[in-house]
C-alpha cells in the first residue's frame, strides 16, 4: 500500500457514545481520510438497510463508511476486534461505485462468516488480495476474508460494518495499492488563537460570534468551511452547532474544518478565557530637546504595551489616579504633550464595556551633555609627507570640562555622528586622510544615551629637530638586570632632557620618551623612568623615540628617534667541575689541566681569564699538573673590550677516593646441574645472588655496581636469581659522583655436571607363587663402561640397604627400590625401580547366561597378575567377557601376561537349536538340547509338543533326541513347541521347525 503522510488525522474516540445522528444508518455515514487506522465501536442498527439474502445476514451493531478513491489501484482491509476472542463475530457489507442511500443495489462483497463456527485461527475478517470469493456466510461458510477491489480514482464506495455477537469496538486497516482522497493531505492547519472576552456582568457568561474568527482562519483556505461546536461529540458528529451570537462560558470549544469537495474533517480546539482588561505599567526614558531643553510627547505610543489582549477598547490619559478612577480631568493634549527635564507619571484608563483597569506611564525626560561644538588637536609629522597619527582621545579633556559618566566616539562625517554609524576604530592611532589638516566629528553620550555632537580640526606640524642631530647612544652591561643572558640592562638616559632641550633656544619645551612611533604620536606610555629603564621589549639593542612640545600651546615641535641603548653582552661562562680518583688513599690527585680553560670557555673568546684558589692565590694560568685536593677557585672572565664587562664562575677540583671489590664466598658460586632427568642437564642453574652487592659493598657509601658476561654485556637483572653455567662475571664497583674511579673483581660461577643415568628403571616381576623367584636391578647408567668413576647406594621403600653399594643389585621382594649415584664433584642422580607381584590366576566362578539368542560368559577371577582370557586356547583377549558363544561343552583358559602360568576350566553352554530335518542322511536328524553333561543328570526333561498342546514326545538331557515321529508316524514339517524343567528351577520354553 502507498503511505502518505497526514499531517491532519481526525482521531475517534473508542467506546464514544455517538447520541443522536448515530453513523449506523447509511445518510450519517463517517467519510474515511487518507490510508490511516480507524477505530470505532459500534451500538444498535438504526434503519434496517441491509437485505438479508446478502450474506444471509443483516444489521445488528453497525457503522457505515464511506470511502473516495484519490489514486487508482486495489483495496483492500482488515477488522480487528480489541477483544481477541474467537467467540467475537464482525461481518461487513461493501456496495458501490455507483451506489448512494436511496438506492444502494446489491453488495459487491460481504462476509458474514461466525469464526468460531468456521473454525478460524483469530476473529478477523476483511478484503484480502489472497482470496478469490466474493461473498461468504453465514456461520460456518467461508473462512471470513473475501478478495480485494480494483478501484479507480473519483469512485466512492460504502463499507457497512456489524457486530452480531460481542460488545468489544473494532479497528480497521486499509491494504493494497489504492490511496483514499484526504483533502487535508500536505495542510499545515495552524491552532486558533484563544478567545478573551470581558465578563461584564461577573456571571460567566458573555454573548461571542464564533464565525468571527472564520475570515482570518480561512484566507489561505479556499474550498473549506468551519462549524463550532460546544462538545467534542457535538463536533464528531455535526450535531448541534453554535450559530450567530451565542452565550458562551469559559472553556473548551470545537471548530469542525470540513472539505467542501470531500467529507473528510478536522477538529481544532478554541480555548475561551474570560479577562477583566489586565493592563501594564509601562516605564520609558527620552531625551530633551537639544534646542529647548524640553520634549514633546505622545502618551498614546504605549497603548500595545499597556493592553496586549485582543478585545477592542478604548483609552484615556490622567495626570492623578484618582482622575483616572473617577474619570475626571482627562488630558486633552495628550498626543503632543510637552515634557521638561525630570520624571513624568500618567494614569491610563483602558476600558471594555463596564470592564476597566488603569495603569502607570513612567516618563523619564533626561538632559544631553555640555561640550564644546569645536576644538582642534595639532600633531608633528613624523616624516615630510603632511601625515600623521593622532590620537585622538587627548580631544576629549578639550570637549568636555568632566568626561566621567560619557562617552565619546569620532566619525569622518557629521551625518555618521549623528547617527552613531560607521565610528572610528583605531581613534588612538588615526592618520589624517588629507594632507596636513583635515576635519572630523565627535558624538558624546551619557549614561541615558542622551548625546550631543561637534567638530574636531586635525593640524599635521613638521618637525624642528636638526637633521643633523645624531641619536645619543647609552651603553650598559647585561648583568645589570634580568639573567646574564637576556640582552637585557639598566638604563640612565636622565642628561638626555638637557642635550635636546637645548636644541630649542630661546624655547620652553617638554621633552618625553616613548618605545615606538605610535605611542610617541599618540602620547601614550610614554616612558617615567627614564632613570632606571630596563630595555624589556628590545634586547640587546633599542631606539627610544623622542616627544617634543611646546609648554606654551602644547604644539609638538620635535619628534624622532634620537636615543639608542646598547646592552654590552656578559662573558658568561658555565660553571666546571674535575673529578680524580686517588687510588693511594692520600687525598691528593695530579690533574691534567691541558685542556681545562678552553673546556671552560667554549668557544669564548676576546676575554682575559684569572683563577683564585682557596688561599686567595691568583693564578693567570694553571699549572700543568695541578697537584691538589678537593677545593673550589673562583674564575674571572673579563671582556677586553673599552666597557670590559666582567663574569665570575668557579672551577672545582674534586680528588675521589676509589671504591674497593670485596669478594664473595667461593661456596655459593658453585652448585651441580639441577635438571630432574640427568640426560636432559643443559649446564644451567639459578644462583641465589640476593646478599652479593651487600658483600661486594661492604661498609662503602656512594658507590654503584655493575656485572658484566664473558661477552663484557651488562648484566642489568644480575641481583636475586641469576641463571648461568660455568662463567667468569666482571664486576666493577663505581664512585656515583665519577664514573672513571672505580675498582674490578671477579665472580668465578661453575656448573658441575649430575652422574648420566636413566631416572625411570623399566617395572619388574616377580611370580610370587616362585618362593625362589628374584630380579636384578642396575643403577642405569647412560655409559655403563665407567661404572667404578661412581659411588652407589641402594634403598628400599625409602631406607637404605645396609652394604647396597654396588651398580647392581639382586631384589626378591616386590615393592619400591632407588638408588642414589653420586660422582667425584658431589653431584648426584637418583634412579627408581618398582617390582610388582604376579601369578597364577585363581578361576573363582563363570557365569553363563544361555539359551538365550546370544549366549554370555563371564568368568570371574582373583589374583595379583594382568590376565587374558580364551575359550578355545588360541585366541585370547583382554575382557573377560564372551558374547554369542555357541553351545556346547567349552573350556575356559586365563594367562598371566606376566609369564606365571595358565589356569583353566571345563564349562557346558546350552543351546536350542531351530531347526532339524530328519531324513535320515546323517546331519540333523534328532532335536535335542545342546551343551547337556553330567553336571544336569538324567533328570533334565525336554517336553515337546504340537501347535495344539498335545504332548508328542518327553526326551530326557542325555538322550539322542526326537527323530520327529509319533507312535511311529513321522510328524508332518511344521513348528512344534518344547519345555525344558531344568534341575536348577528355571523353565525354559519355545519352538522350533520339523523340515522335511
Amino acid at each position: 500500500m502507498k503511505k502518505k503522510y497526514l499531517l491532519i488525522t481526525l482521531i475517534f474516540i473508542i467506546s464514544i457514545s455517538f447520541g443522536q445522528n448515530l453513523p449506523n444508518d447509511c445518510q450519517n455515514y463517517i467519510q474515511a481520510c487518507d490510508n490511516q487506522s480507524v477505530s470505532f465501536n459500534v451500538s444498535g442498527a438504526g434503519i434496517q438497510e441491509i437485505n438479508p439474502p446478502s450474506c444471509s445476514s443483516q444489521e445488528n451493531n453497525s457503522l457505515w463508511l464511506r470511502v473516495t478513491i484519490d489514486q487508482p489501484g486495489t483495496l483492500g482491509f482488515t477488522i480487528i476486534p480489541q477483544s481477541n476472542s474467537i467467540n467475537e463475530d464482525y461481518d461487513f457489507w461493501v456496495f458501490g461505485p455507483a451506489s448512494n442511500c436511496g438506492n444502494l443495489g446489491t453488495p459487491i462483497r460481504c462476509s458474514t462468516t461466525n469464526p468460531a463456527a468456521a473454525g478460524q485461527p483469530n476473529n478477523h475478517t476483511g478484503l484480502s488480495a489472497n482470496a478469490t470469493d466474493t461473498s461468504e456466510g453465514p456461520g460456518a461458510d467461508g473462512n471470513s476474508f473475501v478478495s480485494q477491489l480494483n478501484v479507480l480514482s473519483g469512485q466512492s464506495y460504502f463499507v457497512v460494518i456489524d457486530r452480531p455477537i460481542g460488545s468489544s469496538p473494532f479497528s480497521l486497516n486499509w491494504s493494497g495499492t489504492a490511496t483514499i482522497l484526504n483533502p487535508f493531505a500536505n495542510l499545515n492547519l495552524p491552532n486558533f488563537p484563544n478567545v478573551i472576552l470581558c465578563d461584564e456582568g461577573a456571571d460567566n457568561s458573555e454573548p461571542y460570534d464564533f464565525s468571527v474568527l472564520d475570515a482570518a482562519y480561512l484566507a489561505s483556505l479556499p474550498g473549506f468551511s468551519i462549524t463550532y461546536f460546544a462538545s467534542l461529540q457535538d463536533a464528531s458528529l455535526n450535531n448541534n452547532p453554535l450559530i450567530s451570537s451565542t452565550a458562551i462560558s469559559q472553556g473548551t470549544y470545537y471548530a469542525r474544518i470540513s472539505s467542501d469537495s470531500a467529507q473528510c474533517t478536522e477538529i481544532k480546539t478554541v480555548q475561551v478565557l474570560f479577562n477583566n482588561l489586565a493592563t501594564n505599567d509601562v516605564t520609558k526614558t527620552v531625551c530633551e530637546n537639544t534646542v529647548m531643553g524640553t520634549v514633546n510627547y505622545d502618551l498614546s505610543s504605549h497603548n500595545n504595551e499597556i493592553y496586549t489582549g485582543n478585545q477592542i477598547v478604548t483609552y484615556s490619559y490622567y495626570t492623578s489616579l484618582i482622575d483616572a478612577t473617577n474619570t475626571t480631568n482627562s488630558i486633552a493634549n495628550w498626543q503632543n504633550i510637552s515634557l521638561a527635564v525630570g520624571n513624568h507619571v500618567f494614569y491610563i484608563r483602558t476600558e471594555k464595556g463596564t470592564c476597566f483597569d488603569i495603569s502607570e506611564l513612567s516618563i523619564e525626560v533626561y538632559a544631553r551633555p555640555v561640550i564644546n561644538d569645536l576644538v582642534s588637536l595639532k600633531q608633528c609629522d613624523d616624516d615630510t609627507d603632511g601625515f600623521s597619527a593622532f590620537n585622538l582621545t587627548e580631544a576629549n579633556e578639550l570637549i568636555t570640562n568632566n568626561p566621567a559618566g560619557l562617552t565619546i566616539a569620532y566619525f569622518l562625517t557629521l551625518s555618521d555622528a549623528q547617527n552613531n554609524t560607521n565610528p572610528i576604530i583605531n581613534n588612538t592611532n588615526f592618520v589624517n586622510q588629507t594632507v596636513n589638516v583635515q576635519t572630523i566629528y565627535y558624538r558624546v553620550s551619557n549614561d541615558n544615551n542622551c548625546f550631543k555632537t561637534g567638530q574636531l580640526d586635525l593640524t599635521v606640524a613638521a618637525t624642528q629637530i636638526p637633521a643633523t642631530f645624531n641619536p645619543l647612544v647609552f651603553i650598559s652591561c647585561d648583568t645589570t638586570f634580568g639573567t646574564n643572558n637576556d640582552g637585557i640592562a639598566t638604563f640612565d638616559f636622565s642628561t638626555a632632557i638637557t642635550s635636546i632641550s637645548n636644541l630649542f633656544t630661546g624655547q620652553v619645551v617638554e621633552v618625553t620618551f616613548y618605545e615606538n612611533l605610535n605611542d610617541a604620536l599618540a602620547e601614550i606610555n610614554a616612558i617615567t623612568n627614564i632613570a632606571n629603564f630596563n630595555n624589556l621589549t628590545s634586547p640587546t639593542t633599542q631606539d627610544i623615540y623622542v616627544r617634543v612640545d611646546s609648554d606654551v600651546n602644547n604644539d609638538c615641535v620635535g619628534l624622532g628617534k634620537y636615543v639608542t641603548l646598547q646592552v654590552e653582552p656578559i662573558p658568561i661562562v658555565l660553571p666546571k667541575l674535575v673529578r680524580g680518583c686517588d687510588d693511594n688513599q692520600d687525598g691528593i690527585f695530579d690533574f691534567d689541566t691541558t685542556t681545562i680553560e678552553s673546556e671552560l670557555l667554549n668557544g669564548l673568546t676576546n676575554v682575559v681569564v684569572t683563577y683564585t684558589d682557596v688561599n686567595n692565590t691568583v693564578y693567570n694560568a694553571l699549572p700543568n699538573p695541578f697537584s691538589t685536593n678537593s677545593q673550589v677557585l673562583n674564575v674571572t672572565i673579563t671582556n677586553a673590550t673599552v666597557n670590559a664587562c666582567s663574569y665570575t664562575t668557579t672551577l672545582e677540583f674534586i680528588v675521589d677516593q676509589a671504591p674497593v671489590f670485596n669478594p664473595v664466598n667461593s661456596s655459593l658460586l658453585i652448585q651441580c646441574d639441577d635438571e630432574l632427568d640427568p640426560l636432559l642437564q643443559d649446564g644451567v642453574v639459578i644462583f641465589n645472588t640476593s646478599n652479593f652487592e651487600n658483600t661486594i659493598i661492604g661498609n662503602q657509601t656512594n658507590v654503584a655496581v655493575e656485572y658484566y658476561d664473558i661477552n663484557n654485556n651488562l648484566l642489568p637483572n644480575f641481583i636475586g636469581s641469576f641463571e648461568t653455567g660455568t662463567q667468569d662475571v666482571l664486576v666493577k664497583v663505581i664512585h656515583l659522583d665519577n664514573s672513571n674511579c672505580f675498582a674490578t673483581g671477579i665472580l668465578s660461577f661453575v656448573v658441575y655436571s649430575n652422574p648420566k643415568i636413566m631416572i625411570d628403571a623399566p617395572n619388574e616381576i616377580i611370580c610370587t607363587d616362585n618362593p625362589n623367584a628374584f630380579v636384578i636391578l642396575d643403577a642405569g647408567l647412560e655409559n655403563p663402561t665407567n661404572i667404578s668413576d661412581y659411588s652407589y647406594q641402594w634403598y628400599f621403600e625409602n631406607q637404605a640397604i645396609s652394604g647396597a653399594s654396588q651398580y647392581t643389585y639382586t631384589a626378591n621382594t616386590t615393592g619400591n627400590y632407588t638408588v642414589v649415584v653420586t660422582n667425584s664433584n658431589g653431584c648426584s642422580s637418583t634412579r627408581n625401580s618398582v617390582v610388582n607381584p604376579s601369578n597364577i590366576a585363581i578361576i573363582d566362578d563363570i557365569e553363563i547366561d544361555d539359551l538365550v539368542d546370544s549366549n554370555t560368559i563371564t568368568v570371574l577371577i582373583s589374583g595379583d597378575g594382568d590376565y587374558q582370557f580364551s575359550i578355545d586356547g588360541e585366541n585370547y583377549q583382554d575382557s573377560n567377557i564372551f558374547y554369542d558363544v555357541q553351545p556346547g561343552l567349552l573350556s575356559v583358559w586365563v594367562y598371566d601376561k606376566n609369564g606365571c602360568g595358565i589356569s583353566n576350566k571345563e564349562i557346558s553352554v546350552l543351546g536350542v537349536p531351530k531347526f532339524f530335518t530328519p531324513n535320515g542322511d546323517g546331519f540333523n536328524d534328532f532335536w535335542n538340547i545342546k551343551g547337556f553333561n553330567e553336571r544336569f543328570g538324567n533328570q533334565t526333561v525336554v517336553s515337546i509338543f504340537d501347535r495344539y498342546g498335545k504332548l508328542l514326545k518327553q526326551i530326557s538331557s542325555l538322550s539322542q533326541g526326537w527323530d520327529g515321529t509319533f507312535n511311529g508316524v513321522k510328524m508332518p514339517a511344521a513348528d512344534y513347541w518344547y519345555t525344558i524343567n531344568m534341575l536348577d528351577g528355571r523353565v525354559q520354553k519355545g519352538h522350533f521347525s520339523l523340515k522335511r
